[in-house]
């Protein structure tokens, strides 16, 4: 196995899921953002607000992928539609 490629940001990475697809892959970290990176090449495709002032620390896709689910430090729960 080799790598194909490295994602960086200016964050502490928290969780990542692959999209059911598999074409994409959303990261969560201390940034308080949701970003979408494209699997092929690495580049990021877009970063949404999850929260202002604190870490997600987690995130899950559903299996279909139209819904993810979001756990910040600051003890919320959000569903959010793709």
């Amino acid at each position: 196995m080799t790598r194909k490629f490295v994602v960086t940001s200016n964050t502490q990475f928290m969780c990542a899921r692959y999209f059911p697809t598999g074409v994409q892959l959303l990261a969560c970290g201390s940034d308080g953002r949701i970003s979408y990176w494209m699997v092929y090449n690495g580049s990021l495709i877009r970063e949404l607000h999850g929260t202002k002032k604190n870490s997600i620390n987690f995130l899950d896709i559903n299996a279909t992928g139209d819904y993810f689910l979001t756990v910040s430090s600051d003890q919320t729960v959000k569903v959010g539609g793709l």
